[in-house]
């Protein structure tokens, strides 16, 4: 079983491209993605919370609520986990693919790291292990992951 790395994963981009990447990039099996457009904003629910698997990845997962919002100009807040470490690799791919941005700082407690991946119009602006020489003190949030 891995250890898990995790924490938000920001998302951004175009109402339309928004949409394609949460309707057609995560597998929502076995509920189903409801989405609602309203004046500029989408308004996604689903019938189950759970773990989801952001496709063509090959362990990036986001954990879903049952209700999420998203508005033209904003950022789309997911819970996001990664079994090990996060492949920016992998998401630069995904990004590339649905022309989105993505930005995630992530924590691995059980290893005591912390990783930093930034991905603006598909590029890796920022792949960065955090390691801490105190992780309990200094890391931000010691408890997620592990």
């Amino acid at each position: 079983m891995p250890n898990w790395c995790e924490r938000t994963l920001k998302v951004r981009g175009t109402l339309e491209n928004v949409r394609k990447f949460m309707e057609e990039g995560i597998d929502w099996t076995p509920s189903k993605l409801v989405v609602e457009e309203d004046d500029g904003c989408l308004e996604f629910s689903t019938s189950g919370t759970g773990e989801r698997w952001i496709k063509n990845t090959s362990r990036h997962f986001i954990i879903c609520d049952e209700y999420m919002d998203f508005c033209e100009g904003h950022t789309l807040f997911l819970h996001f986990e990664a079994a090990w470490y996060i492949n920016a690799e992998e998401l630069q791919a995904v990004c590339q693919e649905y022309r989105v941005d993505m930005k995630v700082e992530a924590y691995e407690r059980g290893m005591e790291f912390g990783q930093l991946v930034e991905i603006i119009n598909g590029e890796i602006r920022r792949n960065e292990d955090i390691k801490y020489a105190d992780y309990e003190w200094d890391c931000p949030c010691p408890m997620l992951g592990g």
